[in-house]
Formats: structure tokens, sequence, C-alpha cells
């Protein structure tokens, strides 16, 4: 955990919407710091970089590449995940993808509390 007791967490979702309501529920945990968010997949591949969460919400289809791609792309230099996911999608068959690429979790979309 980090150093100021709280889980750093990343959202990615190419649905403001749908980081909006998440990042409210996350908020209501004490022990959760939404460090940032983003809405592509370069935004996003950049910021997990750089802010190193502990934990990341990722959608599965996103304009572009997806998630699985998303994981597998800052995976390709070889070093080992440092993160946790839990998929955030709005559609149960990748549920199954999902556990394969050591998903902590996976939730349907809309997320409740």
């Amino acid at each position: 955990m980090s150093t100021n007791s709280k889980i750093p967490v990343f959202i990615v979702d190419d649905d403001k919407e749908a980081i909006f309501s998440l990042q409210s529920y996350l908020e209501l945990m004490p022990e959760v710091a939404v460090v940032g968010s983003a809405t592509n997949y370069l935004k996003a591949i950049k910021q997990i970089k750089e802010m190193a969460p502990e934990l990341v919400f990722l959608d599965i289809e996103m304009p572009g590449k997806t998630g699985f791609e998303l994981l597998a792309d800052l995976e390709s230099n070889g070093s080992p995940r440092k993160f946790d996911v839990i998929f955030h999608t709005a559609y149960d068959k990748y549920a199954l993808q999902a556990l394969r690429e050591a998903a902590f979790d996976y939730i349907l979309k809309p997320a409740r509390p």
C-alpha cells in the first residue's frame, strides 16, 4: 500500500459519464484515492506509467484498442505488471478472458456502490 495509506487508483474508460460515476463511488471509500483517469489509450498508457497506481479500473471495449491490448502494451517491455486490474465493462462476455489476464475483479456497468 502507498505511504499515505490510501490505495492510488486510476480509471480508464472512453465514457466520461462512466468515469464520473465510478469515481463518485470510489470517493466514498476512505482507503482509496483516485489519482487520475483517461478516456483514450495514449493518455492512459502515459499516465499509468507516470502515476504508478496500485489499482486500475479498465474498460474493455474502447475506440482504437481494447483494455486487453492496453495491458499487453504496458507489459511489452517484459516487466511485470505493478498494479491490480478491475475490468469495468458493459459486457459479461469478456469475463473468462479477464480471468486469464489475472484480473483482480470484473464488474459490469453501471457500477453500483
